[in-house]
């Protein structure tokens, strides 16, 4: 009997002019603003290993990468991707469905939508259609639609085999 699991995670991080890289699913898109971040400030990997550790019934990535531990500054997404990804395959899961939602004024990130998804296939080693992408400008509203922040909301759906 297979049991199914719904996880979601959320990340956010303010834009500066001389902030790190932009780096969306580990692809550095072309801006002139960068994050502000301990970490890389990848907001789609962050959220992602967040829906991936809550769809296994697992503490957030602050538990597991605290920002107040040296060991963990300028971490890349991609790394904290394969060490969360390594405990959900040690807790029996496999994953089935990943749905990333950004949330930017700026930049237009459309010619980037391919790469980050190839990118977190190779991340997860899944299909490619196991993957959507998609963006939201949030209509000038807030701090996003500001051009402040920047973040992602990530839904994954995960399966375990008994």
């Amino acid at each position: 009997m297979a049991s199914y699991r719904v996880g979601s995670g959320w990340d956010v991080h303010r834009l500066m002019p001389k902030g790190k890289p932009l780096v969306l699913g580990g692809v550095q898109i072309d801006y002139v603003m960068g994050v502000e971040a301990h970490s890389d400030g990848d907001v789609v990997a962050h959220s992602l290993s967040d829906a991936l550790l809550s769809a296994i019934g697992k503490d957030d990535i602050g538990s597991y990468f605290p920002d107040d531990d040296p060991q963990w500054e300028n971490l890349e997404g991609k790394e904290m991707i394969k060490r969360v990804s390594a405990i959900v395959k040690n807790e029996g899961f496999s994953i089935e469905n990943v749905v990333i939602t950004i949330f930017a004024q700026y930049p237009k990130l459309k010619p980037y939508r391919r790469h980050i998804k190839e990118s977190v296939v190779g991340w997860l080693d899944i299909e490619i259609g196991q993957v959507a992408v998609h963006f939201n400008t949030v209509e000038r509203i807030g701090v996003i639609g500001g051009g402040v922040a920047i973040a992602c909301h990530s839904m994954v759906l995960v399966e375990r085999k008994f």
